[in-house]
């Protein structure tokens, strides 16, 4: 365990010894009276604040960070984000700073604490298309808990917002618990790591999957639907009709409405859209690797409807549903 260095409380006398001139005649005359030796020089505080005991254990962290391993780094990199937050806002220092240089520090820190909390902690998506109502509506944007399935290292880097950049190598620390039935997961699209999709898991490794007639089954029990899940169609393709887009290609029935049975292999999950007849899910994609997902959809915190006119702002956003639990 790493000790964090503590400055006690002290008295600080001025030893006329270690100031002194010497005269013309070759005696040593003191530059203060031995008056102002016995007054105390106070301290400004009775021990460390809590960032300069930060700084100070990096500071002994980065002469062990070539012996320590990874795990050492680690440790050092993690307490630059405290260090910086407590200097920007808390820690005021006497000595003049440039005004430029302090909003630099400023604006530096903001980007980097909001760049940690996307990475390990929420991340906000919005929704663009209608394969999830009625859970989830057009124009809702989320907020996903991410280290709940493990947090995840960037695979990608490269221009926000394009798609100018490549995909690096990453790693997935331990999880708290492992995807289940009825989540509502965000994952990378297998088809394009690029985009991210949103789906319920309905089915985990080892576990079988069967559509008939509309109505999902696992492991020959009736899954119930979501409470607000739809089907658009009132068609019901029959057992012997066969979509092409269907995945696997070698089993018995192979449409959206009759499906099946398949079994989830390890490592994987089995995801579907509420939405059930309008929905690009492991119906037509196949399974969903465990490692392609990002978290776990946790609630709305905005809303607002698309087709309606900027000008008709109040009725534009949907205030009922700014703050609901996503189930």
């Amino acid at each position: 365990m790493l000790s964090l260095p503590v400055i006690e409380k002290g008295t600080f006398l001025i030893i006329d010894k270690l100031k002194r001139k010497t005269s013309s005649n070759g005696t040593d005359v003191p530059l203060i009276s031995e008056k102002d030796t016995e007054t105390p020089i106070p301290e400004e505080t009775t021990g460390k604040s809590i960032y300069e005991r930060i700084k100070s254990c990096r500071r002994q962290l980065s002469l062990k960070k070539g012996k320590g391993g990874l795990g050492i780094s680690f440790l050092w990199g993690a307490l630059y984000i405290p260090e910086m937050f407590l200097r920007v806002f808390f820690y005021h220092d006497d000595k003049p700073k440039n005004t430029i240089r302090e909003w630099i520090e400023l604006i530096v820190s903001i980007v980097v604490i909001v760049f940690v909390i996307r990475l390990t902690v929420v991340e906000a998506f919005r929704i663009p298309t209608g394969s999830m109502e009625d859970t989830l509506l057009v124009g809702d944007f989320l907020l996903v808990t991410k280290f709940i399935y493990g947090i995840r290292s960037p695979d990608w880097i490269g221009v926000p917002f394009t798609k100018v950049g490549f995909f690096i190598p990453y790693f997935r620390l331990p999880s708290f618990r492992e995807p289940r039935q009825n989540d509502i997961v965000v994952f990378r699209y297998p088809v394009d790591p690029n985009l991210s999709y949103i789906k319920r898991c309905v089915a985990t490794e080892g576990q079988t999957v069967e559509i008939r007639e509309k109505r999902v089954y696992i492991d020959g029990v009736l899954f119930e639907n979501p409470p607000m899940s739809k089907f658009t169609s009132e068609i019901t393709y029959p057992k012997g009709y066969t979509e092409r887009a269907i995945v696997p290609r070698n089993m018995q029935m192979r449409n959206r409405d009759n499906y099946g049975p398949v079994t989830v292999p390890e490592g994987y999950i089995f995801v579907m859209g509420d939405n059930r007849d309008n929905s690009a899910d492991s119906r037509y994609w196949g399974f969903l690797d465990r490692d392609l997902i990002i978290g776990k959809a946790l609630v709305i915190y905005f809303s607002w409807d698309i087709k309606t006119a900027m000008h008709k702002l109040n009725k534009k956003i949907r205030w009922e549903r700014i703050g609901n639990l996503i189930r």
